[in-house]
């Protein structure tokens, strides 16, 4: 699919984009307007979840309790990691090679179409067409609820031209400060946007209402609670949760300390989803849906010999999540790191040697990405280990990691081109 000529076209859209910014939403907007009078007699329930750390594996949780419960969803999240298809699942699952081909060939037509007749100033962003193909699928596809992930921000983003019946936001933290400003009032009300056009807005940080002067309800905060959690081996634990004043215990194949607070947010959003459907869903439900949801881009394990784990912890937030989870566990990791040259975890580079057992950076095939000359300016000096591909790096690591732990992270990117290299299916 890699060759097809619709997709590389979409490609080279998406990298001119890098350097033509253009943040407007009117476009994007009139198109679904298209979309939404061709399936009229189709409708579905709408879930946004924005953020800066945690939206995809809050959507993901929430996704796979609906999906054990019967209910078909959609789910349209970003980035891939491997190929596009992973942004738009149906029940979990990518959609099929025809299925993105059918809706891209759809949406290429009708915004060449639209451009012509001078309707559109522009045609619509690699990520808008993509937000497009979704909603073609989705109605398609006649699914009951549709989770979608917010891509940037939220204000100008694509996914805001929803009319939503459940908004969320997770937390804000400093990420884009280029695109969306440099504290976290200004982030975090490009963020909170995604409130309007929507029947209920949720937070799952008590500290986002204060930073943004919101003016919402929170006592959602309530009706979930961490109660206690047990350590099961680094990395997996199980967690005790209440829920609407019933215990619940998880033991999600998820790993990570951290991803408690997601499946929080998942419980949050699902209290309000259970009264918009008119349901209660049955705990054998909910815990199936937890403790079966894998999350590929967060902490996950693409080899057992030698144990070796992914992240796409690409911001100093997530950065410091999965320093604090090695701490946690007594291990030194042996990491092997790749990042943007425009995000702020470069600050962090210098940190990796303070927890590791051996470090290595590498050049993730990108033209944001950090070269040798970047890495030499956070560390002030040139005498580190350096790698011009990710596959010299994930040569390296492999073969120092031995009977201990590895752990690739610091850019999506990084973490998509070691799975094209390693034997894991079904993304």
């Amino acid at each position: 699919m890699r060759n097809d000529f619709l997709l590389e076209k979409l490609y080279k859209r998406g990298k001119r984009e890098l350097r033509e910014a253009d943040f407007s939403i009117d476009v994007v907007s009139y198109l679904k307007k298209i979309i939404d009078n061709k399936f009229k007699a189709k409708d579905f329930r709408v879930i946004l979840i924005g953020g800066t750390n945690g939206k995809g594996s809050t959507a993901n949780f929430l996704n796979s309790i609906l999906v054990s419960s019967g209910i078909k969803t959609g789910l349209f999240t970003s980035p891939h990691l491997v190929s596009p298809l992973e942004r738009i699942k149906i029940n979990g699952k990518s959609i099929s090679e025809k299925s993105f081909k059918n809706g891209l060939l759809y949406v290429d037509e009708l915004s060449k179409r639209e451009f012509e007749r001078r309707n559109l100033r522009r045609v619509p962003t690699f990520f808008e067409t993509i937000f497009l193909v979704s909603l073609y699928v989705f109605s398609s596809e006649n699914c009951e609820v549709v989770i979608f992930e917010v891509g940037l921000g939220g204000r100008l983003d694509a996914t805001n031209t929803l009319k939503k019946d459940i908004s969320f936001i997770t937390q804000v933290s400093l990420d884009h400060e280029e695109y969306l400003g440099d504290d976290l009032k200004s982030i975090a009300s490009e963020k909170v946007a995604i409130f309007k056009n929507s029947d209920t807005s949720l937070v799952g940080d008590l500290n986002l209402i204060n930073i943004a002067n919101l003016k919402i309800k929170s006592e959602n905060l309530e009706c979930v609670k961490l109660i206690g959690y047990r350590f099961i081996k680094p990395f997996r634990y199980e967690f005790l949760f209440e829920y609407n004043g019933k215990k619940m215990k998880f033991t999600p194949v998820s790993e990570g300390f951290f991803q408690h607070k997601n499946i929080k947010n998942a419980l949050l959003i699902l209290n309000s989803l259970e009264k918009i459907l008119n349901r209660k869903f049955k705990e054998e439900e909910i815990v199936s849906g937890i403790n079966s949801c894998v999350v590929y881009g967060r902490l996950f394990k693409i080899s057992d010999k030698p144990k070796i784990y992914i992240d796409g912890a690409h911001n100093i937030s997530g950065f410091e999540t999965i320093k604090k989870e090695f701490l946690k566990s007594g291990i030194s990791p042996v990491i092997l790191f790749g990042a943007m040259r425009d995000k702020n975890i470069l600050c962090k580079v210098e940190d990796l040697y303070l927890f590791s057992k051996d470090v290595a950076l590498v050049k993730v095939e990108n033209e944001r990405c950090a070269a040798f000359e970047d890495y030499r300016k956070f560390l002030k000096r040139d005498d580190f280990r350096f790698f011009s591909s990710s596959i010299d790096g994930y040569k390296w690591i492999r073969e120092n990691t031995g009977d201990g732990l590895g752990i690739i992270c610091g850019s999506l990117y990084l973490c998509g081109e070691i799975l094209k290299m390693s034997d894991i299916r079904g993304i």
